[in-house]
């Protein structure tokens, strides 16, 4: 065996954490002449080194949350300029880690910023070091819910664990101040010690939108800069070129069959409006020629012209056609196509599928009477945006049309129907007419019980009712499963004030514990509580998550009175975070009566539940107080010594002795301690009793 390979073993068992083995394995293998299964060793040594390397990255995967699939390999960075080409490279070898630089892609949407930041992740996990991808607007929602549990210290220690953090889509976070404050805290937080990674689609001129003033402004971007990689993605959305690769494939096809096979084509299967629909569809993405060939062929059908209704669908293509988008036309030749599809199909004429069946649907519609009841079910189920459309037009609003509506609500397809509204023709009754059923309290719960996945379309309909959706809300949210769909549902009770308060107190005593927990959030969120409510019963509750939020509500009151039993009910209760909660309200005045509780707390086996306990001594002006913090700040007396020593620095004893300057700064034996804190060589104890 070579001396290499006896160094390796070496090195891998220190790797391993044993020390012992590292040291004696080679020369003991070799006193006892097995020399030669020190080869088998390390073959064993590199497998297990191995299969721990392996293990860390799945580990390091599964935390880093990164989307799946864009990983460094699927990256295809030739589209990208060989500057952004070098400057990925580089970062890919993982040495900004060590002086904590921080990267800026900027670029627009569909530019690949997401995907090679997160590939830019999979390959810094392959290396060994820890990543974090979150959308932005998550993660500051979730670091403004740990700050209102007043957690959020922690949530910032537990990001600090990751050597770096990726923000995704900076742009879309919302323009709220607590929303820039947590973000900006976030940014100074890891300012020179740990690495961000930003997303953004915005430029640095317009994050004055994200951090509500210049000053905030300057200082993010001076943290964030300074020290930092800014990579820009210059090129063109890959979205748009796979949209138009794509048509370009469906147009070549096209291009590809004569006139009579597009003939047999369009007239097989499905009715007129079916065939209409799918030129309606080409027509607004194809090239010209391959729109031309399909006209000519649907001419050729054998049916003369074209119905009135498909007239419609092809005439609203120029509406439905996104200025923005790139495709094979200019976007004036584009208009003067679309143009020329309404001029041609302006004089056909169509000869109807199914004349009875369809004249009787038009009566039954403008009649709005008499024989609704006699459309089958299938009959609306298949004709019932179509329904609601022509309604729109006619200003109809009967039987049928509500039929069509309920059709599409219990399908699921509440935003197609919202669609349909906004396009109503100007000056139509249908619109308002349509609404008024949509916000009825009845329609609203079962909204809210089906259409869970389309909170916008829901959230319309529940800003149109008013404090009149405040009951079926509350009902929702005694079921809803969904965290977003609670969130969206507490946010919107909130946003409706103080009225709901009584709505929600009275269905506190009856309700589950979950249920509980959430009606306390919204009267936690609310302007004021209701006259005749009051958290106390439910901060002694059975459960811990309810007492939580019940505690929190004391704690933030703003009566003194309140407060003070929050804090006494607080910290005498068993679960940790709420003592903790109580511990920090209690730091800027605790009762009296609290001494005893927070005494004992003082030998808690939570480290940050003695070190909050300690600090809020300082709130007491008993000798036993005093007596306390002098056993924290000091030694124990040995028998040879004089006097008792300054202990050692921990975060216990710097909050004593801040405790003791503040407090009990004119007793001769607490002078002492601080004289002696004073003169400390230890940097952070001076601190403590120069800032107190």
């Amino acid at each position: 065996m070579t001396t290499r390979q006896q160094e390796r073993i070496a090195l891998l068992c220190s790797e391993f954490r044993l020390p012992t083995v590292a040291a004696e394995v080679v020369p003991r293998f070799q006193q006892a002449e097995h020399g030669a299964a020190l080869t088998t060793l390390l073959e064993v040594l590199e497998l297990e080194a191995g299969d721990r390397r392996q293990r860390r990255e799945d580990r390091l995967r599964r935390a880093a949350k990164l989307p799946a699939g864009k990983t460094w390999d699927l990256l295809d960075a030739t589209c990208f300029p060989v500057k952004l080409q070098q400057q990925l490279e580089e970062l890919a070898t993982a040495q900004f880690l060590d002086r904590a630089v921080n990267v800026l892609a900027f670029g627009l949407p569909g530019t690949g910023k997401t995907h090679a930041m997160a590939a830019l992740g999979y390959r810094l996990i392959e290396q060994g070091h820890s990543v974090l991808f979150a959308p932005t607007y998550k993660l500051v929602q979730d670091l403004l819910a740990a700050k209102r549990d007043l957690e959020l210290p922690r949530a910032l220690r537990k990001l600090d664990h990751f050597e770096v953090l990726i923000l995704d889509d900076l742009g879309y976070l919302k323009h709220r101040a607590e929303e820039a404050e947590v973000l900006f805290t976030l940014i100074a937080e890891r300012y020179e010690r740990r690495s961000l990674i930003v997303t953004s689609n915005i430029v640095f001129s317009q994050w004055e939108e994200i951090f509500q003033s210049p000053m905030a402004t300057a200082a993010a971007i001076d943290r964030i800069v300074h020290h930092s990689a800014i990579l820009e993605f210059d090129v063109g959305s890959y979205r748009t070129a796979e949209a138009k690769a794509l048509q370009e494939q469906i147009a070549g096809l096209v291009r590809e069959l004569d006139q009579s096979t597009l003939t047999r084509l369009l007239g097989v299967g499905g009715g007129l409006t079916q065939r209409g629909q799918l030129l309606s569809d080409m027509s607004a993405t194809l090239p010209v020629d391959a729109v031309m060939d399909l006209i000519k062929a649907a001419e050729s059908t054998g049916e003369q012209t074209i119905s009135h209704s498909f007239l419609r669908l092809l005439t609203k293509l120029a509406d439905h056609a996104d200025p923005g988008a790139t495709t094979t036309r200019t976007p004036h030749a584009d208009e003067n196509f679309r143009e020329s599809i309404r001029a041609l199909l302006a004089d056909w004429s169509l000869e109807d599928p199914n004349p009875e069946a369809y004249t009787e649907l038009l009566d039954r519609l403008a009649a709005g009477g008499a024989d609704e009841a006699s459309a089958t079910a299938s009959e609306t189920a298949s004709e019932a945006p179509r329904i609601i459309q022509m309604g729109m037009e006619v200003s109809v609003f009967g039987t049928t049309v509500t039929h069509a509506v309920d059709d599409l609500l219990q399908t699921g397809r509440l935003q197609e129907l919202l669609e349909i509204i906004d396009a109503a023709p100007e000056g139509s009754t249908g619109p308002a007419d349509t609404w008024r059923y949509l916000s009825s309290p009845e329609q609203v719960r079962y909204l809210l019980a089906h259409d869970e996945h389309d909170i916008e379309g829901v959230q319309r309909v529940l800003e149109r009712l008013g404090i009149e959706a405040a009951e079926p809300l509350l009902d929702a949210l005694a079921t809803a499963t969904s965290r977003a769909m609670r969130h969206r549902l507490l946010s919107t009770l909130t946003a409706m004030g103080s009225d709901v308060g009584p709505m929600a107190a009275a269905r506190l005593p009856d309700a589950e514990w979950f249920v509980k927990r959430n009606l306390l959030i919204l009267l936690g969120s609310l302007p004021e509580w209701p006259t005749d409510f009051s958290p106390e019963p439910y901060a002694r509750a059975d459960d811990a998550r309810v007492r939580r939020e019940a505690v929190k509500l004391m704690l933030q009151a703003e009566a003194a009175q309140v407060r003070g039993e929050g804090i006494l009910i607080g910290v005498a209760d068993d679960d940790a975070s709420i003592v903790r909660m109580a511990l920090t309200a209690a730091t800027a005045a605790c009762p009296p009566k609290a001494e005893r509780q927070v005494l004992e707390l003082l030998q808690h086996d939570d480290g940050d539940i003695r070190v909050l306990a300690t600090r809020v001594l300082a709130c007491f002006t008993t000798s036993r107080a005093r007596a306390a913090l002098l056993d924290r700040a000091l030694t124990k007396r040995k028998w040879w010594q004089r006097r008792r020593r300054l202990a050692a620095a921990s975060p216990q004893v710097l909050a004593a002795l801040g405790a003791l300057s503040k407090a009990w700064a004119d007793s001769p034996e607490v002078q002492r301690v601080l004289d002696s804190a004073r003169n400390s060589p230890h940097e952070e104890i001076r601190a403590m009793v120069t800032t107190a």
